[in-house]
């Protein structure tokens, strides 16, 4: 399996996860396509020519972003997600960010797991749901926390 910056063909695949994983959001083809072109990153994992996976974040000078990451379901428990994952934060440090922030319903105890074991913590819950969930923020701070990888 490998990492790459995702192409454009891999678009519509990408769309398909967001709109499986999360219909909430109402993305569409043209809106993702817009937010790779404002400067969101989206990474994808493959084998050959599978794609397994998606991470999406925003570098913004010393903060990042965190948007999501999806695993297609017949490719999940295989720790693809946690490797996208541990991608995103050695590419924050790479990029010197001091500060990662993400949102995530309270109910998504398999992302907070993976956030919670790279030393994410919650600052707050906000005012807002998503799909019904209350949901919280949580954020890392790089300068002071090294991670696992």
């Amino acid at each position: 399996m490998k990492i790459v910056k995702a192409r454009k063909k891999d678009f519509s695949e990408i769309q398909e996860m967001i709109e499986s994983e999360f219909p909430y959001t109402k993305k569409t083809l043209e809106k993702t396509e817009a937010r790779i072109k404002n400067k969101n990153l989206i990474f994808t994992a493959i084998n050959g020519i599978k794609l397994l996976g998606f991470v999406e974040f925003k570098l913004n000078k010393e903060k990042a972003g965190f948007f999501g990451m999806a695993v297609k379901q017949k490719f999940r428990c295989k720790g693809i997600g946690k490797k996208l994952f541990r991608f995103f934060l050695d590419y924050c440090r790479k990029k010197q960010i001091k500060k990662i922030s993400l949102i995530v319903k309270k109910d998504n105890l398999l992302a907070k797991k993976i956030y919670f074991s790279e030393g994410f913590f919650k600052v707050k819950e906000l005012k807002k749901t998503i799909d019904g969930s209350i949901v919280e923020e949580m954020q890392l701070n790089l300068e002071e926390f090294k991670g696992t990888a």
